[in-house]
């Protein structure tokens, strides 16, 4: 029978039921973390050694496309990486005076009632002021979280060393004294875009850029002149923050959340004889853009994943969908004043592609690459898998980014991440149902009906978007995970732009449940069988990594198909998606020859505004 009875961690300034550890540490300022041991034991212990170490773990979490039976269980792949840690020793043997004897004895104590009461030994850790310390940061995709770990040893019978060790988490705050003193910083920004051949002479103002939620990023455009003969359609600003991520033997990865924290268009026209026209030149306008409290995730950078917010300025001239120019700015946002433990899923996450900034800011450096590098931890489980991918000849990646991820959420175990320098998906193909539907308007606004009715797998965690085709009225919304709360509206009043200026790699089906329609079976069976499919499609978990429902298209390419699941496309077609993926190719309908199957959304078609 151990001899220990109860053994606890508790913070010496706070009485906390929980025993849970609160701390501000580093950012210029010394930090000293007390706390005491509280320890039960039923009779003397002998040569009594203890320590305490206080760890900082950054981890991320991987799934494979390996090919799977469908009985076998798959499991993520953890990757986690030590960036600090610091031990102290409470009490040594070694270190007591000879002359004491009974020193290296830890007595019994008992209280008023000759009940056992528990032993308080106190510790104390002194943190470094020159290490900038990240905030706890709790997700399932990836996490930044601190430990305090006690280990304890004493002789017990035979000379035998017994060994005990207990941990308890540490919830990291962002303190008060580093927030006030990088808001103090002066971040401006003056950037000019020198005319160029089919290019516009823009020049670019941003007074402050190290931010906090609810406060306004300030902007001012002033676009000298355009080429000769062009048009300018309109200037969009929006604040987008991006998800960078590390995992083993090189493979990353990088995440565009899928809604903007702020976003603001402006159509510049000025008077002529009475008539509006458009500028083009010497047009010149400020833009004040919210960093919303509900959508913003703090900047954070780390040995494993990063978390970055841009600024970006579109201007598009004439009917093109390309801009004419795009220009992107790293922002940074400052952690809320409340003290919260943060995590991603208070976020929307979008489509994975490789992003680019052009220029840098003195973004906080949490100094995870020092020398307390620690040790690097790789917890590779079973990559079993419960459905089959096949991917497709993807197009060269113009960066370092060479794989796709999906995160995996607690509510969905059937997400999939690429890791194409690890498996090989050459063989397996995903089933999804290309139904023929009938040509005629009922079966039509059926379609487009249970584009709107079909809740998708998402990883929109942040509730729901407004519809495409009633953003203004707040009662008509789409749900993308019911369960969750509404989006604020966005600052800008028009149809959502989807990304399709970041698609690199190549998506993936399902086709094990493909089943051919027989050519006589009669027009009501086989529309009856297809909307069975389509519900029955409704309850696959599909590896997304974005998408909405009913995204409307324009094909202004011929395409032809080389796959059994894809669609032929004459310019001018006209596409319904319904699910868009990392890698520029979605699910959707062509709503011309009323087909169902797979398109290449980014390189084939454009968007409809």
């Amino acid at each position: 029978m151990s001899p220990l009875t109860d053994v606890k961690i508790v913070q010496t300034s706070l009485n906390n039921v929980f025993n849970d550890f609160f701390v501000e540490a580093g950012w210029g300022k010394k930090t000293r973390l007390t706390g005491k041991i509280l320890l039960t034991i039923r009779k003397p212990l002998k040569e009594v050694k203890m320590s305490v170490t206080f760890t900082g773990i950054n981890t991320t979490k991987w799934i494979s496309n390996k090919p799977f039976d469908i009985e076998e269980t798959k499991l993520p792949l953890i990757y986690s990486k030590t960036f600090f840690d610091i031990c102290t020793v409470i009490r040594d043997p070694k270190l007591l005076k000879k002359s004491q004897h009974s020193a290296d004895l830890l007595p019994v104590k008992n209280n008023e009632n000759n009940l056992l009461s528990p032993l308080e030994i106190p510790f104390s850790l002194d943190l470094p002021e020159n290490f900038n310390f990240p905030q706890t940061i709790k997700d399932t995709k990836a996490s930044i979280e601190y430990s305090l770990k006690l280990t304890m040893s004493w002789q017990g019978n035979s000379f035998k060393k017994n060994l005990f060790e207990t941990m308890i988490d540490v919830t990291v705050l962002f303190p008060d004294w580093a927030r006030t003193k990088l808001l103090s910083e002066e971040s401006p920004l003056s950037h000019h875009l020198p005319f160029s051949a089919g290019k516009c002479d823009v020049h670019l103002d941003i007074p402050k850029r190290i931010l906090c939620p609810t406060e306004y990023l300030a902007a001012e455009v002033f676009i000298k002149s355009i080429p000769i003969g062009r048009t300018l359609r309109y200037v969009d600003v929006s604040l987008r923050s991006t998800f960078e991520l590390k995992g083993p033997h090189g493979i990353k990865a990088v995440v565009h959340f899928g809604i903007p924290l702020s976003e603001d268009r402006d159509i510049p026209q000025c008077l002529v004889e009475g008539k509006r026209v458009s500028v083009t030149k010497n047009w010149k306008k400020s833009f004040k853009l919210l960093v919303d409290d509900t959508l913003a995730v703090p900047t954070v950078t780390s040995q494993l994943f990063s978390i970055k917010t841009v600024f970006r300025l579109e201007i598009v001239l004439d009917d093109n969908p390309i801009p004419n120019v795009i220009v992107e700015f790293p922002v940074t946002i400052l952690p809320q004043q409340e003290n919260e433990v943060f995590s991603f899923d208070r976020s929307e996450e979008g489509s994975l592609s490789s992003g680019t900034l052009n220029d840098s800011i003195a973004i906080p450096n949490y100094n995870l690459n020092g020398k307390n590098k620690g040790s690097e931890i790789t917890k590779i489980q079973n990559h079993s898998h419960n459905r089959q991918f096949r991917s497709r000849s993807s197009s060269p990646v113009k960066n370092n980014y060479s794989s796709a991820c999906n995160f995996l959420p607690n509510d969905n175990p059937h997400v999939s991440i690429t890791d194409q320098s690890l498996y090989s998906s050459r063989s397996s193909v995903v089933d999804l149902s290309s139904p023929v539907f009938p040509d005629n308007k009922t079966r039509q606004r059926e379609i487009m009906e249970d584009l709107y009715s079909n809740e998708l797998p998402l990883f929109h965690k942040r509730g729901r978007r407004p519809s495409l085709a009633e953003q203004k009225l707040d009662d008509l919304m789409l749900d993308i995970l019911p369960e969750i709360g509404e989006v604020r509206r966005r600052s800008l009043d028009v149809n959502y732009s989807h990304s399709y200026y970041n698609q690199d790699l190549k998506m993936k089906f399902n086709s094990n449940k493909r089943k051919n329609i027989d050519v006589e079976e009669s027009e009501e069976f086989k529309e009856e069988r297809t909307l069975g499919a389509i519900n029955e499609e409704k309850n696959v978990n599909c590896n997304i990594t974005t998408g909405a429902p009913f995204l409307q298209y324009k094909a202004i390419h011929a395409y032809e198909p080389k796959e059994y699941d894809e669609l032929e496309l004459v310019p001018g077609d006209k596409i319904a998606v319904k699910r868009s993926y990392a890698d520029g190719w979605a699910w959707g309908y062509n709503l011309t020859s009323m087909m169902e199957g797979a398109i290449p959304i980014s390189t084939m078609c454009v968007p409809i505004y």
